[in-house]
């Protein structure tokens, strides 16, 4: 998320719906705010999170958690992330 934005009041509309947040930097992006700020935010509103040096070493990470049923990952916050998980998946839209 960009450090502009309101991250406890854009987080609130998950509150009750997340099992897990991981918060990473979005790479290689001015503005961006700390996952460390967002975590807080996240911890405020009585979520679980956590933070990870970026999106690659999220995903690992997920892996050590025993869920009984695969979780859905949501990568938001920003369109950049998204943009940057896109473009390292090979995936950019046409």
């Amino acid at each position: 998320m960009m450090a502009n934005k309101d991250a406890e009041g854009f987080l609130a509309n998950f509150a009750g719906l997340t099992r897990h947040i991981i918060a990473v930097q979005i790479p290689d992006r001015e503005g961006a705010m700390a996952p460390d700020t967002l975590a807080d935010a996240a911890r405020h509103l009585g979520m679980r999170v956590e933070t990870s040096s970026g999106v690659e070493a999220a995903l690992r990470s997920l892996t050590r958690l025993a869920y009984e049923i695969p979780p859905r990952i949501l990568i938001t916050g920003s369109l950049y992330l998204a943009g940057h998980v896109l473009a390292a998946n090979g995936t950019l839209p046409k």
